[in-house]
């Protein structure tokens, strides 16, 4: 699909797109370049920190890591250290790209940055990419997100219903020992995967679904572990060592 900002980005090079602001009109700027292609407001005209905040929350729009041509990069000022923001244009080298933006000694749209250049001269500041949903293009990174957040909830309730079923046999103790161990390292598997999501995190899950996936995992996994060396014979519900035999199924 046809990149409309990136188009009108383009065409407005050599313009005065902030006409009420000289020096600090990168956000007037952008935010004149925006209505310009897609007929909408942006919703910030003056400030790159309530530019942010508001593209942080706008359903209009969705942060990436990578930018490509048309993605919005923003710098939000902290403190005396001013910030910027602008339109990522062509790329010169590998993931390297002009950005176009409000220069500030002409109060001019310009191609006078390179993300090489952002990158240093903005390298106190947080630097975040945003693309704008057109449309025509469906939120297809969203939809995926969302199918992969049930995905991994429906497989740990899978694996949560295999244990309680385990718990309704009446006889813990078995001659399976595949059936036990198997279970054992299921558990340990199970554990393992609820640490890393506390400890490492999943790139698409944050907040409180992240803790409470760490927190059922690595309670199940912990439970399942019990469970099947209990039935293998090797240790009580609480770990200590048990010497009854094993019973008959």
């Amino acid at each position: 699909m046809e990149n409309k900002l990136y188009r009108t980005g383009k065409e407005c090079l050599g313009k005065d797109m902030s006409k009420t602001q000289n020096e600090l009109g990168c956000v007037e700027a952008l935010s004149a370049v925006f209505y310009k292609a897609i007929g909408q407001e942006l919703g910030e005209n003056l400030s790159t920190i309530k530019l942010y905040n508001r593209l942080l929350l706008d359903r209009r729009f969705y942060r990436v890591i990578e930018p490509q041509p048309g993605t919005i990069i923003i710098s939000p000022t902290i403190g005396q250290t001013i910030g910027h923001c602008g339109i990522i244009s062509d790329e010169i080298s590998d993931k390297n790209f002009l950005i176009m933006s409000n220069r500030s000694s002409d109060s001019l749209w310009s191609e006078h940055l390179t993300l090489a250049d952002w990158w240093y001269k903005y390298k106190n500041l947080p630097t975040a990419f945003f693309r704008f949903q057109f449309p025509a293009e469906p939120a297809i990174i969203i939809q995926d997100i969302e199918r992969q957040k049930i995905s991994i909830l429906q497989k740990i309730v899978a694996i949560y219903q295999q244990i309680i079923s385990q718990l309704s046999i009446k006889k813990l103790g078995s001659k399976n020992m595949f059936q036990n161990y198997s279970l054992t390292y299921t558990g340990v598997i199970v554990f393992i995967v609820g640490f890393v999501f506390k400890s490492a995190g999943v790139p698409f899950i944050e907040g409180d679904l992240q803790t409470t996936i760490s927190f059922i995992t690595t309670g199940v996994g912990v439970v399942a572990t019990l469970i099947g060396r209990y039935r293998a014979g090797g240790v009580s519900v609480f770990g200590s060592k048990r010497s009854l035999s094993l019973a008959e199924e």
